[in-house]
C-alpha cells in the first residue's frame, strides 16, 4: 500500500471544469414597473417642452390629431388633444414641414413614447404655401379670379414675354420647357427683382409696360415666374 486514496473521476480537473456553476437569477421586474422607469426617465431627463421640427406623416384626425413626425433617419408619432387643435391657423396634412411644440411622454398602456402637441406651426415651403392659399381666397373674394375676367390664351402666340430674374432657375426652366414643346415661339425675357424691397412695385410696372407696347413688341402672352 502506497497510502493513495482511490481514484475518483469527479476530482479530476476535466470534471471540475464541467460541473456547472450555480447562477443567481435576479428578481424580475413587472412590466408595469418596467414602463414606470421608462416613463421616469423620459421625465426627468428631458426639458418639459421641445421644439422639433420635421414633416408630416400618417395624419389622422377625428376627436384629436394623430399624426408622426419623420426626418430622413427617424419618426415620432406624435398626438394633439382637441384643445389644442382648435387653435391651429391651417389643416396639418401629410408632407407639410412644421415645427410642434411639446412634451415627451411614455403611455404606458399602450407601450407607446409619444411627443404630446401643444402648439404646430408651418416652416418653409409649408408656409409659403399657406400664405399663397390664403391671397388665392382673398383675391377670390375680390372677384379678381372670376371667370369673367380671364381672357383666352392664344392657341400658337408670336412671342411671350417672361417677367422674372435674368438669373433666377425658373428662367432657364422655361426656356427649357419652350425650346421642348415648341421652338417656333419667340421668347422676350423683362429683368426684374424677384425678392425684397420694391420688389413687388417693380413687377407691376414692368407688366404695365409690356401691356401698353405689347402691339409694338409682338406680345400675345406674358409668364410671371
Amino acid at each position: 500500500m502506497t497510502g493513495r486514496l482511490p481514484f475518483d473521476p469527479s476530482r479530476t480537473r476535466a470534471a471540475k471544469r464541467s460541473t456547472p456553476r450555480p447562477r443567481t437569477t435576479p428578481n424580475p421586474i413587472s412590466v408595469s414597473d418596467l414602463a414606470s422607469l421608462v416613463d421616469r426617465a423620459v421625465r426627468d431627463h428631458l426639458p418639459q417642452t421641445l421644439h422639433v421640427v420635421g414633416e408630416l406623416s400618417n395624419v389622422n384626425h377625428r376627436t384629436h390629431w394623430y399624426f408622426s413626425l419623420k426626418d430622413a433617419d427617424a419618426v415620432v408619432d406624435c398626438v394633439m388633444f382637441a384643445s389644442a387643435g382648435r387653435g391651429l391657423s391651417f389643416a396639418p396634412a401629410a408632407g407639410q414641414r412644421v415645427v410642434a411644440a411639446g412634451t415627451v411622454q411614455h403611455y404606458a398602456k399602450q407601450g407607446r413614447t409619444q411627443l404630446y402637441v401643444r402648439a404646430l406651426e408651418p416652416v418653409g415651403a409649408g408656409a409659403l404655401e399657406l400664405e399663397l392659399r390664403r391671397l388665392i381666397e382673398s383675391l377670390r373674394a375680390q372677384g379678381y379670379l372670376d371667370q369673367s375676367r380671364k381672357r383666352p390664351l392664344p392657341l400658337l402666340p408670336r412671342r411671350v414675354a417672361v417677367v422674372t430674374s435674368r438669373t433666377s432657375a425658373a428662367l432657364q426652366d422655361v426656356i427649357d420647357t419652350m425650346r421642348r414643346r415648341c421652338p417656333a415661339i419667340d421668347l422676350l425675357v423683362a429683368d426684374v427683382r424677384v425678392q425684397g424691397d420694391g420688389a413687388a412695385d417693380e413687377i407691376a410696372a414692368t407688366l404695365d409696360r409690356l401691356d401698353a407696347h405689347r402691339g409694338a413688341l409682338g406680345i400675345d402672352a406674358i409668364v410671371l415666374t
